[in-house]
């Protein structure tokens, strides 16, 4: 990146930066995306993996925001498929527990009307019990089925992102931390902080604000009764010891909050909760967030219980929730609404959800057309990501899915490359695919973001370096000290934020 001069520089990485960066890749402009760490590091790689309509939502009124999340989860499904794919959710229902068989079923009846697909079913509960037999029996009524969206979100990102580099006049600068930002004769100097601690110094006409919970402090919100609530949300992954092969939704006994275990990558996902969060620092799951989502999951669980043993990874991410000084909102209860507004050539947007992120990009997009004439922009029936290569296997669709134009599927046929890593989805082929990736610094950004090996095996995927160091040598160019020096790094940053232990 010689030339440090652009017409636009997203600072923030995340689904919001990446969707945008996505969005605008075509207009022809001089564009950067730039983050003060791995793209998706943040919220956007520790979120409950799902892209979802948001059900909850119904019960508060919210029916905007549900129907707009609902049509984008519906696009995702059919615009990006081996990455997004539908689940089957079960929420058993209780004799004295909200919510009522008849407040369900009209709440999943508007549901599904908004996706204009009948998927909801009663299911009573001899049927219940012979799909999922390990049940609380007390007071068991029967339950309900219906149907939702997965996502490895991380995977999202990075493909939002690698696509939009395909386009001319695109770049991206990973680890590197906007430390200052100045106004010269009419352009923004971004100040960047390179990990060697190198200040790069980058001219731009316009910036977009993607900074997530740290949006406010490039630009005061436009309301003085506003803020950026940060809201922790912690998940432990499971082993898949239920056998369970769709979610289970139930509500919490303590605060009647809706918690669930996710099928995800051979592991399930026990997730989420929901409280104010008082540093961003050092960002990992506490005791008492743990027992809180294992009190939860064993109450709806019948004699096969989950133990301390049963963990393999956890991990926390914070979300940036757009609040009001003058209430006391429980944190379940703050909106989650995005917010765009712009300020002195700083465009700045937050809030939101990762199903919405388009719908992001297009409110914040509309404040470009009075910086820039006739800008070239995708058009809103234009489907998300581009047609690709076909395919002939859920495996190379899966593949294909996650890592767009570096699925290498030729390859990875004649190394026999797609055979699964123990009981998980993931083969050697993704290891292989998501190394192609040049945002790629780091050997976390591998083992946790674009492959997930280290969330989801016990020693952090440790027990498969020696196939992993080859690959990283073949398209990383790494050599035997960068390699020793990546070891000690993931090792250190596995036990510090994705442990199992919990300290």
């Amino acid at each position: 990146m010689e030339d440090q001069s652009f017409d636009i520089i997203i600072i923030g990485g995340g689904i919001t930066g990446a969707g945008i960066f996505n969005e605008i890749s075509c207009s022809g402009l001089k564009i950067l995306i730039i983050d003060k760490g791995d793209f998706g590091s943040g919220t956007s790689s520790k979120s409950s993996k799902l892209v979802h309509g948001g059900l909850r939502y119904l019960k508060d009124g919210n029916l905007h925001l549900t129907h707009e999340s609902v049509v984008h989860r519906e696009r995702l499904l059919n615009e990006a498929k081996g990455l997004v794919s539908p689940i089957e959710f079960i929420m058993p229902l209780y004799k004295g527990q909200s919510p009522g068989k008849l407040s369900m079923k009209a709440g999943l009846c508007i549901y599904d009307l908004m996706a204009l697909k009948l998927r909801h079913k009663y299911i009573d509960k001899k049927n219940l019990l012979t799909k999922f037999s390990n049940l609380n029996l007390e007071n068991l009524n029967g339950g309900f089925s219906f149907v939702d969206a997965a996502v490895d979100d991380s995977a999202l990102v990075a493909r939002l992102i690698n696509e939009g580099l395909r386009s001319k006049n695109t770049y991206f600068e990973n680890y590197c931390e906007v430390v200052k930002i100045e106004d010269i004769k009419g352009s923004k100097i971004v100040h960047g902080k390179t990990e060697s601690g190198k200040i790069k110094k980058l001219k731009t006409k316009i910036i977009i604000n993607a900074s997530g919970v740290y949006a406010s402090n490039l630009s005061s919100l436009p309301e003085k009764n506003s803020f950026i609530r940060p809201l922790k949300g912690s998940h432990l992954t499971i082993k898949n010891k239920l056998n369970l092969d769709f979610a289970l939704s139930f509500t919490h006994p303590k605060d009647k909050r809706p918690v669930f275990f996710i099928p995800f990558e051979g592991v399930l996902i026990l997730g989420t909760t929901d409280i104010d969060a008082n540093s961003f620092k050092d960002l990992k799951i506490n005791k008492k967030e743990a027992a809180y989502l294992i009190e939860g999951a064993n109450h709806i669980l019948g004699k096969n219980k989950i133990l301390d043993k049963d963990i393999i990874s956890s991990f926390s991410g914070i979300r940036p929730v757009i609040s009001s000084k003058n209430t006391n909102k429980p944190p379940s209860k703050e909106s989650r609404e995005h917010l765009v507004w712009e300020n002195n050539k700083i465009i700045s947007v937050t809030g939101g959800k990762l199903t919405t992120f388009r719908k992001l990009a297009w409110d914040t997009i509309k404040h470009l057309d009075r910086h820039f004439k006739k800008i070239k922009l995708k058009n809103k029936k234009d489907p998300v990501f581009k047609t690709l290569k076909s395919y002939s296997s859920d495996e190379e669709l899966r593949l294909i899915g996650r890592y767009s134009f570096n699925a290498d599927l030729k390859y990875c046929k004649i190394n026999s490359l797609f055979k699964n890593i123990e009981n998980t989805p993931i083969s050697l082929a993704e290891v292989y695919c998501a190394s192609k990736d040049e945002t790629i610094k780091h050997l976390d950004d591998l083992l946790i973001r674009r492959t997930r090996l280290g969330l989801v095996l016990k020693n952090a995927g440790l027990d498969y370096m020696d196939e992993i160091k080859k690959i990283s040598f073949e398209n990383l160019g790494w050599d035997n000290d960068k390699w020793d020096f990546e070891i000690k790094r993931y090792i250190s940053i596995y036990k510090k934020y994705f442990s199992p232990k919990i300290i």
